[in-house]
């Protein structure tokens, strides 16, 4: 019967109702890639739509057993409007289809427990992977006075309810502080990671889709900060939060002052004299070479005034330029002769201008140091250096 040789997905198939030999004679001029109006012309198919016609078509009988269930398997060739598309298999009792998503309750055990497996080698491979990252601690002594300002902005920023450090917590990419982690975030919580600092202890749940292999078919732990959950690899002589309170109510050093302003200094200079470079001498200054006036310029003026000299010594060379049209070696050697004169001639002048800092945002670990160290969001680059530690220590 026709019923028993084919099957209709659609329910509503105008061909149910046709004999045998018709059905086979349309299969046949479908798969000679006869155009489909014409088929229907020839055949004189009422109400069948060109654009339903392969749907309406029936899946015919095998003599084949689904290997699930050991019932007769159904199929259908290929559509050949879809060049990727295959013939298609069905069993009619499991519903089994034989596609890698088939929905079939062999196929949704199967895929289940091949999951768990495959889940339970990737714990235990991440567990092994985990001890071998734990190879040393850290006393509190031997932690730079930057990195632990870093690790402050970490465990203030991304620490969760455990203790533990999560950068993948959606809360950091939605709030007024964070759209994605900055910069400079990512940047130096790259280099704790290479320090050890931040230690891996959790990663990733296994994910079938997402959970990458190495060419032996172990699993691929990554080191990249939103690829695990992380510690701070501190042996904390009694708490986390305790530690950090400490730094907060730290009494610091003239010493760590010090180098604390050196650093907050030099990056305000090496800040404004970037802007200058790139708006006048298409970069072409090195600007590292400032360091050969760090310590001059600390001693002898405030940023302000550093600014001014900058701003002056830029001026004169591209005086200098106009006049001269130099190569990039002169010009280069005249600006730093020119920031040296400048320099020299201006100590102690108390006509100098003050000149303002450019408008860009302090970074956090910066901002940290001038706000919550030093207590001089408003002043700190109006003062010279002795003042500033002075203000600092009274």
């Amino acid at each position: 019967m026709a019923q028993g040789k084919y099957y209709f997905k659609r329910k509503n198939s105008p061909f149910k109702d046709y004999p045998e030999d018709t059905i086979e004679k349309l299969f046949e001029a479908y798969q000679a890639k006869k155009p489909i109006r014409e088929i229907i012309s020839e055949f004189d198919l009422k109400g069948v739509s060109p654009k339903q016609f392969y749907q309406d078509l029936p899946y015919v009988r095998t003599k084949d057993k689904c290997e699930n269930c050991g019932h007769t398997i159904y199929t259908k060739k290929a559509s050949r409007t879809q060049s990727n598309d295959t013939d298609r298999y069905l069993c009619l009792h499991c519903h089994h289809d034989f596609t890698k998503d088939c929905e079939c309750t062999y196929c949704i055990t199967e895929r289940e427990e091949r999951f768990q497996q495959e889940k339970t080698e990737y714990e235990k491979q991440a567990h092994q992977w985990l001890k071998q990252q734990n190879t040393m601690i850290y006393q509190p002594s031997e932690v730079s006075l930057v990195d632990e300002i870093r690790l402050m902005l970490i465990y203030r920023n991304f620490c969760n309810e455990k203790g533990s450090i999560d950068f993948t917590n959606p809360q950091y990419y939605n709030n007024e502080k964070f759209i994605g982690i900055p910069r400079e975030y990512v940047n130096f919580i790259t280099n704790l990671i290479e320090k050890k600092l931040l230690l891996p202890v959790g990663y990733p749940q296994y994910d079938s889709f997402e959970s990458l292999k190495n060419k032996d078919g172990t699993y691929y732990f990554s080191l990249y900060y939103n690829k695990a959950i992380w510690r701070i690899n501190i042996d904390f002589p009694t708490t986390q939060d305790a530690y950090f309170q400490t730094l907060v109510e730290k009494n610091y050093t003239i010493e760590e002052l010090s180098i604390l302003w050196k650093r907050i200094y030099r990056y305000e200079i090496l800040l404004y004299l970037n802007n200058q470079n790139e708006l006048y001498f298409n970069g072409i200054i090195d600007l590292n070479l400032i360091d050969v006036y760090l310590d001059e310029l600390m001693e002898h003026y405030s940023l302000t005034k550093a600014y001014a000299l900058i701003y002056f010594t830029t001026t004169s060379c591209l005086k200098y330029i106009h006049k001269y049209q130099p190569n990039e070696k002169a010009l280069r050697t005249r600006f730093l002769n020119l920031l040296d004169q400048n320099i020299e001639k201006n100590i102690g002048n108390p006509n100098l201008n003050d000149f303002n800092r450019i408008a860009e945002k302090l970074t956090d670990t910066n901002a940290y140091i001038i706000e919550e160290i030093f207590q001089q969001k408003q002043h700190y680059f109006h003062l010279k250096t002795k003042d500033l530690l002075q203000s600092i220590t009274v």
